[in-house]
C-alpha cells in the first residue's frame, strides 16, 4: 500500500471481480465501503454482488440460479434446457496481428455446432466495444443455432488511444 493523499496508510485495493465471476463486471455503485457490482458474460446471464469494506463477497441475486429453482409451469423446462445449452456454448476470442491492425473479435458457436449460419453483431459507436457480458439478443440467435461474431474494430474503446484514434 501507498500513501493516501492525506498523509495515512491508503485503503487496501480491492479487486472488483466476485469469486466464480466470468465475462464482465459493472461497478453499479459504491457507499459507505460497500460496492454493488453486476458479473455476467455472453454465456451467463447477469448476477449482483456485495462487498464490505474488501471482506466476503456476497451474491444478491443470480438470475441463472433464479432460473434453474423457479417452477411455474411448462416454459421454465425451457428456459432451463435454453441456459444450459448457453452455458455450453463457445467463446473465442479471435485477434488480428498487429501489423494487420491488431482488431479483435468475439466468436460465439452454438455448442456443438461444426457448420452454421452466422451474424455479425456491429457494436455502436465511435467510441464503444464489443464486451463478454449479457445480451438477450445473442442468446437468442445462439439458441437458434446461430453462431455470432461482435468484432472490436479501430476505433473501439480499451484497446488503447491510437487503436481508438485509428
Amino acid at each position: 500500500g501507498g500513501e493516501a493523499t492525506g498523509g495515512g496508510p491508503a485503503p487496501p485495493v480491492v479487486p472488483l471481480r466476485p469469486p466464480q465471476c466470468e465475462g464482465s463486471v459493472e461497478l453499479l455503485g459504491a457507499s459507505g465501503g460497500t460496492a454493488i457490482v453486476q458479473c455476467s458474460s455472453l454465456r451467463r446471464p447477469p448476477s449482483v454482488w456485495a462487498v464490505k469494506d474488501g471482506g466476503e463477497w456476497t451474491c444478491l441475486v443470480d438470475v441463472g440460479s433464479l432460473v434453474e429453482k423457479h417452477d411455474a409451469g411448462p416454459h421454465c423446462e425451457q428456459a432451463r434446457a435454453a441456459l444450459r445449452e448457453l452455458r455450453s456454448a463457445r467463446l473465442e476470442k479471435v485477434r488480428l496481428p498487429e501489423e494487420e491492425g491488431g482488431s479483435e473479435a468475439l466468436c460465439l458457436l452454438p455448442a456443438g455446432a461444426s457448420r452454421a449460419p452466422w451474424t455479425l453483431k456491429i457494436h455502436g459507436g465511435p467510441h464503444s466495444a464489443s464486451l463478454d457480458s449479457w445480451s438477450v439478443e445473442v442468446a437468442l440467435l445462439l439458441a437458434s443455432g446461430v453462431c455470432v461474431i461482435q468484432p472490436n474494430y479501430r476505433g473501439s474503446i480499451g484497446f488503447g488511444d491510437d487503436f481508438c484514434a485509428a
